[in-house]
């Protein structure tokens, strides 16, 4: 199982994110986020697997998040 964090400003998209991707089987959405700077806690906590990340994120950019999450969380 594939462990994925969400991290998207609009809550719209951000539930038709979760619904698409809880279609796959191999696929589970462990955290959602609505701004940059929860979503490296958000990561961390929920032991994610990969984080999608939206560019423009209230808080910090998801820019800066990818490398504070990679600072965090090499592995």
């Amino acid at each position: 199982m594939i462990k994925i964090v969400l991290a998207e400003h609009m809550v719209i998209l951000r539930e038709a994110l979760t619904k698409t991707l809880s279609l796959a089987p191999d696929l589970s959405v462990v955290g959602k986020c609505d701004r940059g700077d929860a979503v490296v806690d958000c990561t961390a906590e929920a032991g994610a697997d990969i984080a999608i990340l939206d560019v423009r994120l209230p808080g910090m950019s998801g820019f800066e998040a990818a490398q504070q999450i990679r600072d965090k969380l090499p592995g």
